[in-house]
């Protein structure tokens, strides 16, 4: 693939021609939240009990 072909992360079936960065073509794909997202999926949280009843 061409480094000026790539599809948008919004919407993959447009293609962006000559713009690499997502600011350059007003892209309103969050990557924020989709990191933000992809990191919680991939590590659950786990809480165990601090101290054991007796």
């Amino acid at each position: 693939m061409d480094s000026h072909d790539e599809t948008c992360r919004q919407s993959p079936e447009s293609r962006i021609l000559f713009h690499q960065y997502s600011d350059e073509h007003n892209c309103p794909f969050n990557y924020r939240t989709a990191a933000r997202d992809a990191i919680a999926k991939a590590n659950p949280v786990v809480k165990t009990k601090k101290l054991d009843k007796i």
